[in-house]
């Protein structure tokens, strides 16, 4: 029997910067595409070397382009919160809960943001944040 639970419930959250931290959730996110890191390969082949040989190179953290829903509304202040953070070329902290109950802890520079007004579905914020350093996991 398998243990695996669906994504719904997943909290996408954002620093506040304060000691002690204050996390809030980006609320009403309808997409998380995956966070994780990737190392590149470095091609260390020679002369000597009779195949094509790599070494890991320094692993990036992924860029993480994450859709809500957008209502415009003052009750979406986290949402007009990560817009400034965005203009402001800020780097925060970030959590990632999981329904699991596992926590993926990281730094991130937000990057961008755009609203979608889509003709057949619901008007959408769409954030971009890079993750910056090392991803830990609690």
């Amino acid at each position: 029997m398998t243990l695996a639970t669906l994504g719904l419930g997943a909290k996408l959250q954002r620093g506040d910067d304060a000691s002690p931290e204050v996390f809030t959730t980006i609320g009403e996110i309808t997409n998380i595409p995956g966070v994780g890191e990737d190392a590149p390969d470095v091609d260390v082949t020679s002369h000597d070397s009779s195949r094509r040989e790599y070494i890991a190179g320094i692993p990036d953290g992924s860029e993480i382009t994450f859709q809500a829903n957008w209502s415009g509304s003052a009750t979406q202040d986290h949402l007009t919160g990560f817009i400034k953070a965005a203009q402001d070329q800020e780097k925060d902290k970030y959590r990632l809960v999981l329904i699991s109950g596992t926590t993926l802890h990281f730094e991130a520079q937000a990057k961008g943001w755009k609203i979608l007004p889509n003709l057949d579905s619901q008007e959408v914020l769409e954030g971009s944040i890079k993750v910056s350093g090392a991803i830990a996991f609690s």
